[in-house]
């Protein structure tokens, strides 16, 4: 009979699509925060609730780091961590672009200035964004001026979602 139970279990984790090599309770809550931003992303978000989001999204990810013992569910962190990163980093181009209204050089108080786009630029080039250019008239004079990609927060999210969904991928088995 306990022969029996084991086969039915056996049976049933494989069913699950979870690999074999990966700990799918320790990884769980990590999935479904995926799915959470996933759904987010798509369906529009603000920025504070997206915020929260990545806080969650992180502190599983920290709870699973302490849990990770093979190579596979290794490989899975590091996809996640990897989206992450891209999470972090589209929060800090969404938090200047709202603070600075970088992506409206129209608007000419509290415009950004060079040291601002001086700060973004390391992300835009992370993730290949060229600064938009565009010129408009200021008291008679034509001034060029450099502004972020309205999509550019979204173009990162991209890449965050391709990371999670390799993620996801490992972690059903399905690569």
């Amino acid at each position: 009979m306990r022969k029996m139970f084991l086969i039915v279990l056996s049976l049933l984790a494989c069913s699950c699509g979870m690999a074999s090599d990966i700990n799918g309770i320790e990884f769980d809550s990590v999935y479904r925060v995926t799915k959470k931003i996933d759904g987010a992303t798509n369906v529009g978000i603000n920025y504070a609730d997206f915020s929260e989001l990545i806080q969650d999204f992180s502190a599983v990810i920290e709870i699973a780091k302490d849990k990770v013992s093979t190579e596979k569910e290794q490989q899975l962190l590091l996809r996640y961590e990897g989206a992450l990163e891209c999470y972090v980093d589209s929060l800090t181009l969404w938090r200047m672009i709202i603070r600075y209204d970088i992506d409206n050089p129209y608007k000419m108080e509290g415009s950004p200035g060079k040291e601002i786009l001086e700060l973004v630029t390391p992300i835009l080039n992370k993730y290949n964004i060229e600064p938009e250019r565009e010129v408009f008239e200021s008291y008679g004079e034509s001034v060029q001026v450099y502004i972020v990609p309205k999509l550019a927060v979204q173009k990162i999210w991209l890449k965050a979602s391709s990371e999670t969904e390799e993620a996801n991928r490992i972690l059903l088995g399905k690569q």
